[in-house]
């Protein structure tokens, strides 16, 4: 039973952890905690949709009495009320009134049959997306969160030094920092304690957190409302072609919260994404705001002061040490940036760590929606719309200036001036483009960028600037660019 179900598949990490969690169950209460924990378990859903699909078909089936005859829309409310109330309010049946299904309740073997074709049915119908993060590692947030809230100061240190973020030691972490999960008698009260923190963090984790279409791959953020005493959401930003040419200001602040998660999730552990750790951190100190509007414009500025503090701490310290301060922003503090460690560090060539020309691409945006001082008299290549830039997944780092000139028209450049690994000269794009490029000179490459806009795609703002601003490229130029892009890093707050 440890590693196999009925028909023989091995079993996740994470379906076993869920059967050490209902083995400390009473057996009245298996069935509907095995619940939550599926519906818990699908990242790729919005777990409102997941319970109210879920939940109607048992209704529709038996024909019994079923709140969520009462529609998403109070549903999501029940679930944003049992979010901010918690754990004043934190008892489950306020969200299973049913209890047990027409088949009564089922064993733990059951519940852990992904092989099940009536509970994969019963999924059907469910809007799809793409997650950043995988169950397992989602899980070790929570229970690191969790760990917070019930260990001393001093505990809380030792397992910031300890505690492991991978999905192969799931089970190992729990059992390390929840010993009774491994004993026989049943702790019926830490179960359901941690199970309601998870459901209200997956909650949060819907709500304020970016997620990708599944066909197109576009990441968008979900905002609530209130309207009519019943919270409502919205997508943003929407799919393509359904946005205006201008961004109203509420887009503006949806899109700044997009790119600045963006930017964590491109710049720290592809799995383990420790900055969600801080977030979650924030939001609760912040719940009582939750259906706020003005709650978006705190959480940006907050991602934007978390993030320069960050940035701070990339100067100082090794980016393998960087973790720590992820997951605990209430231990950084507000740093001076160096010009010099910043110089060193960004004039590396293609060992530039990637994490700056995000960082740049993003100022150079809000700049743009903002004073537009970095763009000012700044004829934009193809005149794609800048607005709605948001920040790519991307691989290569591009020499402006060919490293290896192919033409003997920009083979001269001045290195005394302006070396060629110089910050000013690299731009971050993606290895398409960049087999695009090869080593051909700025006026050819400018013509490639051109095709490449037409399709609406901007790799990097960065380098969108310096072929929309300069007619030629040279080491003065380069210079000038050069100044003006490390000036930006280092006046952040008033980007």
């Amino acid at each position: 039973f440890e590693v196999m179900n009925s028909r023989g598949k091995q079993l996740e990490h994470h379906q076993i952890l869920k059967a050490r969690f209902l083995e400390h169950l009473e057996e009245q209460d298996r069935d509907q905690y095995g619940r939550l924990w599926d519906y818990c378990s699908r990242m790729d859903v919005y777990i409102e949709d997941f319970i109210y699909t879920y939940e109607k078909r048992i209704y529709d089936r038996n024909k019994k009495q079923s709140r969520y005859e009462i529609g998403r829309g109070k549903l999501r409310s029940l679930l944003i009320n049992y979010v901010k109330n918690y754990p004043k309010t934190n008892k489950i049946n306020e969200f299973f009134k049913n209890g047990k299904n027409e088949s009564g309740l089922k064993k733990i073997i059951e519940l852990l049959n992904v092989e099940n074709q009536k509970s994969e049915d019963e999924k059907i119908g469910v809007d799809e997306y793409r997650s950043f993060i995988k169950f397992e590692y989602f899980l070790l947030h929570i229970l690191r969160l969790y760990l917070n809230f019930i260990k001393t100061s001093q505990e809380k240190t030792l397992i910031n030094e300890e505690f492991v973020f991978k999905d192969t030691k799931l089970i190992e972490q729990f059992e390390k920092y929840l010993p009774w999960l491994k004993k026989e008698e049943k702790d019926s009260e830490k179960a359901k304690e941690f199970l309601h923190l998870l459901f209200r963090y997956r909650i949060l984790f819907d709500y304020f957190f970016f997620k990708r279409y599944k066909d197109t791959d576009e990441p968008f953020m979900a905002k609530l409302t209130m309207q009519k005493n019943t919270i409502e959401i919205e997508r943003l930003p929407k799919e393509s072609g359904e946005t205006s040419e201008n961004l109203s200001d509420d887009e503006k602040i949806f899109r700044s919260i997009l790119n600045l998660q963006l930017l964590f999730n491109f710049t720290t552990d592809f799995f383990a994404q420790y900055w969600i750790q801080s977030a979650f951190m924030w939001l609760d100190e912040n719940l009582e705001n939750l259906s706020d509007e003005k709650l978006y414009t705190q959480y940006k500025k907050f991602l934007e002061d978390f993030d320069n503090k960050i940035m701070a701490q990339r100067l100082s310290i090794d980016e393998n040490m960087l973790k720590n301060k992820y997951l605990d922003y209430s231990s950084l503090e507000e740093t001076p940036i160096d010009k010099n460690k910043l110089v060193n560090k960004l004039n590396q060539g293609t060992r530039t760590p990637h994490y700056w020309f995000y960082k740049l691409d993003y100022l150079l945006w809000k700049d743009f929606i903002g004073r537009k001082t970095k763009w000012k008299d700044v004829s934009i290549l193809e005149n794609v719309n800048v607005e709605k830039f948001r920040l790519r997944r991307l691989n290569s780092i591009e020499h402006i200036q060919p490293q290896n000139p192919e033409s003997s028209d920009c083979k001269h450049w001045d290195n005394e001036i302006c070396n060629i690994d110089n910050f000013g000269n690299l731009a971050l794009i993606s290895n398409h483009m960049n087999s695009h490029f090869i080593n051909n000179c700025f006026k050819t490459k400018k013509e490639k960028l051109k095709i490449q806009l037409s399709k609406g795609t901007i790799e990097s703002l960065k380098l969108l600037l310096v072929y929309s601003k300069f007619d030629k490229w040279n080491a003065k130029n380069c210079c000038k660019h050069q100044i003006q892009m490390i000036n930006l890093l280092l006046n952040k707050d008033k980007a």
